[in-house]
């Protein structure tokens, strides 16, 4: 492999590691912490039981 093939990947890595940190900055959003996450999943979960449940009930309407 060529060294400026090698310098380019590097340059690309990185240019996009910046641009995803910038791009995260302008949009106001930010990595979950694991209980955030762990949250939503538990809500993402109870949501889909309720849907189930109504479902159901129009079914044995």
């Amino acid at each position: 492999m060529e060294p400026q093939t090698i310098f380019l990947m590097l340059g690309s890595f990185i240019c996009g590691y910046f641009i995803n940190d910038f791009l995260q900055l302008i949009l106001g959003s930010r990595e979950l912490t694991d209980e955030e996450y762990h949250k939503m999943e538990i809500e993402k979960s109870e949501a889909s039981k309720k849907e189930i449940e109504r479902r159901l009930e129009l079914l044995q309407k």
